[in-house]
């Protein structure tokens, strides 16, 4: 009998509930296995340029769009520091921006040491 998806429940919880009901091992048991496969996963994508998981796909790098999407955090960079310099930016948005610069300046940090490697 196929069980479908609640809308509401993740994927990844779905799937760890239905082995668990399957195969008669603990949610926990299954939940650890599953995450340290997907942090494997994401260890393996910053040494090698693909990674295939069986019956869910192809993961790959690609060094062409990796600049373009670097060159685009560059640019969102130039733009957040232009906002900043705005006198009449509220303190929120003025923390929004802060944050949001933050996380792009992150981006471009992982995004270069990746290149770097390739």
């Amino acid at each position: 009998m196929e069980t479908k998806k609640p809308q509401t429940m993740p994927v990844k919880d779905f799937l760890i509930r239905r082995m668990s009901i399957d195969t008669a091992i603990s949610v926990e048991v299954i939940t650890a296995v599953v995450t340290h496969q997907f942090v494997s996963m994401v260890e393996a994508t910053k040494t090698v340029d693909s990674v295939e998981l069986s019956g869910f796909g192809r993961f790959l790098f690609y060094k062409r769009k990796a600049l373009r999407k670097l060159k685009w955090y560059e640019d969102g960079v130039e733009e957040r520091l232009g906002q900043l310099l705005d006198p009449s930016i509220t303190d929120k948005k003025r923390k929004g921006t802060e944050d949001s610069l933050e996380g792009l300046r992150s981006k471009i940090e992982t995004l270069k040491k990746r290149l770097n490697e390739t």
